[in-house]
C-alpha cells in the first residue's frame, strides 16, 4: 500500500486533512508529507497540517482545521455557537479549547482556551469536535459575548431542546444575576 493510500484512510475521517501525528500513527514516515506535497498529492495548509489534493471543501472545514492545528481539542465559545447555529455570532477568531498550552506558530486566526472539559461538555456536530450548546453558551457569556446574542442562543437551545430544561433555567438565573459593567 502506498503512503498516500494509507493517509487517505485517516484523511477521510478529517475532511481530507492529515497531520504528522496521523502519519506516525499509521506507520508513514513524517518526512513523506512534504515529499507528497512537493509532488502535488498533498496541499500544505499550515504548520503540521496537510490536505489531500483536490479533496472537496465543505462548510465548516475551517473548524476541523483549527482543531487539528491545535493538536486536538474542541471548537468552543462563540465559534461553537456558530457551529450549532444558535445565534448570529461572527467571531473574529476561531475559539478552540485545548487541555494544555499549545506552542505553535501560525495561529493568528485562532483563540485558544485551556480547560479540562468533562465528557458531558463535548460533542460532535457535522463532523466537528465541539462543546455542547449549553457549555458553548456558558463559555461565551463568561468571555463577554454580547448579552443579546447569549439570549438568542438560549432561545434556540430551548426551542431545539438541545439541553436539559433544569440546566437552562439555572443558566438563565445566573445570567440574569450577573454583575453588569
Amino acid at each position: 500500500m502506498t503512503h498516500l493510500r494509507t493517509l487517505l484512510d485517516a484523511a477521510g475521517l478529517q475532511r481530507g486533512f492529515v497531520t504528522p501525528g496521523d502519519a506516525r500513527r499509521l506507520g508513514v514516515p513524517t518526512i513523506e508529507l512534504p515529499k507528497l506535497a512537493a509532488r502535488g498529492a498533498l496541499e500544505h495548509h499550515s504548520y503540521g497540517l496537510y490536505r489531500i489534493a483536490g479533496y472537496p471543501a465543505q462548510p465548516g472545514d475551517e473548524y476541523v482545521e483549527a482543531v487539528l492545528w491545535a493538536g486536538g481539542g474542541h471548537i468552543s465559545h462563540e465559534s461553537a455557537i456558530a457551529v450549532w447555529e444558535l445565534a448570529d455570532v461572527n467571531p473574529r477568531r476561531i475559539n478552540v479549547t485545548v487541555r494544555r498550552r499549545v506552542r505553535r506558530s501560525g495561529g493568528a486566526a485562532y483563540r485558544l482556551w485551556i480547560a479540562q472539559l468533562a465528557p458531558r461538555d463535548v460533542d460532535e456536530h457535522a463532523g466537528i469536535a465541539v462543546t455542547t450548546p449549553l457549555r458553548s453558551m456558558i463559555d461565551a457569556a463568561a468571555a463577554g459575548t454580547d448579552p443579546r446574542l447569549i439570549e438568542q442562543a438560549v432561545d434556540n437551545i430551548e426551542r431545539r431542546r438541545l439541553a436539559n430544561v433544569g440546566d437552562i433555567k439555572r443558566f438563565k438565573k445566573a445570567f440574569a444575576e450577573r454583575p453588569v459593567a
